[in-house]
């Protein structure tokens, strides 16, 4: 398998300006960042 990590996506999202809502943060120190590939 092949895929982004969250963390770059995050980062190239800011520099474009563009509020990518794929990405979900983790919500504790036991959290992964992860990103969503389809719409919920």
């Amino acid at each position: 398998m092949t895929g982004f990590l969250a963390q770059d996506a995050e980062k190239a999202a800011q520099n474009a300006g563009f509020d990518f809502s794929g990405i979900v943060k983790p919500q504790n120190e036991h959290d992964l960042y992860s990103l969503r590939y389809a719409g919920v």
